[in-house]
């Protein structure tokens, strides 16, 4: 009896561990299924892009070609693209992201935007972007940073200014062909003779074109920090050039008014340089007219005797180029993986301007009908190279035409209409100063009347 009971005991015992032994298996096997699942659930990562053409899910541009590399990559991951555009139809966020922030969740903020230069300086002072980790000297050239030296931005486009001239109209008055040697006397002395001969020269008074020229005179139109203004855009510099472009006396009335609703628009540049009414004119390579003649590489395609070239320089003169670049959000979820995609598109620095210029090229044009001519592509990757972020541009889908150009800046006209050019580069001067202290005082105080946030969103990435 014994024997069978201790037997009995073992069978119970036996069979007792195996259920346990069964259970546990289970048990990992559920927890090893419950992890796989979620390792196996996709990473969304969102992009805010800006862009004049980004048709049928940004087919167009060689940025989302990149980004759709690195999808590929990673085939675990979800990208997301959002555009916002010029026509109309901006992002709130992108402007006003500090009031934004307030009323939104984090889910609704996207892990990477797209930002100009002066925007980033503001969203982070707001906490609103964060510092990249990107340390590398190789990478210098193509970063964004603030004014106390942090990384803000991986570049995407630079919109630098170049300049115009018709062919014919050098080769008959015996004129060298632009160049960026051309310092203040080769540049003023082209100019007199090209109005001399009756040929209009296209040097509007804007804040880029005093900033450059400005810089010709040895000056800079801002401090270092970026935003002290009083000193440097009236300063002795500042006040020559403003007097040296106001001479030019480049006026909008000159040319031709063409309609372009909902506004009537002056468009010298691409239409009058097309119809042989400009001699010389300097503008950017990029942006003209929405769905119209739209970079220097569609303007020199229908006329060949349109010619670019780099801007004058001198010795010490800046490209104010209009730039954007990528941020990563403080609020994003998925902060290793946007750093991931910032570096994965900064991987070949030898061809990154290239890369730049050609995004920039692919986001500004409609499709030309004849490839990129090489020996332009060349001056404008050049002129990409050496341009510095425009210190008075705010907003990319800011289009500086519309005020800079048809009306111009109050304190630009009063010295055009011969006023007191110290008097209204000082009131210039004191008003910028108090529009920047305004905005953030502006951004601060706005409340909960926002607009939904993106008029498009395409994802674009699956």
């Amino acid at each position: 009896m014994k024997r069978k009971a201790c037997i009995s005991c073992l069978l119970l015992i036996t069979i007792l561990l195996s259920g346990c032994i069964a259970s546990n298996k289970a048990r990992t096997e559920n927890a090893s299924t419950d992890e796989q699942a979620v390792q196996d659930m996709p990473e969304t990562l969102t992009l805010q892009l800006i862009s004049w053409f980004h048709g049928p899910s940004g087919s167009r541009h060689d940025l989302y070609h990149r980004i759709s590399r690195f999808q590929e990559a990673h085939p675990n991951v979800k990208i997301n693209i959002q555009w916002s555009d010029y026509y109309g139809n901006p992002s709130p966020w992108v402007q006003q992201a500090a009031a934004y922030k307030k009323h939104s969740r984090a889910d609704d903020m996207p892990d990477i935007i797209e930002l100009v230069p002066n925007q980033m300086r503001f969203w982070y002072q707001y906490g609103i972007i964060e510092p990249l980790n990107i340390k590398e000297t190789a990478l210098s050239p193509y970063v964004i940073t603030s004014n106390d030296g942090y990384v803000l931005g991986l570049t995407t486009k630079i919109n630098p200014l170049i300049a115009y001239y018709n062919k014919n109209v050098f080769q008959s008055l015996d004129l060298d062909p632009p160049s960026s040697d051309w310092d203040m006397d080769k540049l003023s002395d082209t100019i007199v003779k090209l109005q001399a001969a009756r040929q209009n020269v296209y040097l509007p008074f804007t804040p880029f074109t005093l900033e450059w020229i400005t810089s010709m005179y040895g000056g800079r139109i801002v401090a270092p920090d970026g935003m002290t203004f009083s000193g440097y855009v009236n300063s002795d510099q500042a006040v020559q050039a403003a007097d040296w472009i106001a001479a030019v006396g480049t006026r909008i009335e000159q040319y031709t008014k063409r309609p372009l609703a909902p506004l009537y628009f002056y468009a010298p540049v691409p239409y009058d340089l097309l119809e042989s009414k400009i001699g010389l004119a300097f503008d950017f390579a990029y942006g003209y007219l929405i769905g119209q003649t739209n970079s220097y590489a569609e303007i020199t395609q229908r006329d060949d005797n349109i010619g670019i070239a780099p801007l004058p320089r001198g010795t010490n003169a800046v490209n104010p180029a209009e730039m954007a670049g990528l941020s990563i959000t403080s609020q994003s979820r998925n902060k290793r993986l946007a750093m991931e995609l910032l570096r994965y598109l900064s991987t070949d620095t030898d061809e990154l301007f290239h890369t730049i210029a050609m995004n920039t090229l692919h986001e500004n044009m409609k499709r030309p009908t004849d490839p990129v001519s090489a020996a332009d592509a060349s001056i404008v990757l050049n002129e990409t190279k050496r341009a510095i972020p425009a210190a008075l541009y705010m907003f990319e889908n800011y289009q500086p035409q519309l005020d800079f150009i048809i009306w111009g800046p109050a304190a630009f006209r009063q010295i055009m209409n011969g006023g007191p050019v110290q008097e209204a580069l000082n009131q210039y001067a004191d008003k910028i100063e108090s529009d920047f202290r305004n905005f953030k005082k502006d951004s601060d105080a706005l409340d909960s009347c926002m607009r939904p946030w993106t008029a498009y969103s395409d994802t674009c990435i699956q």
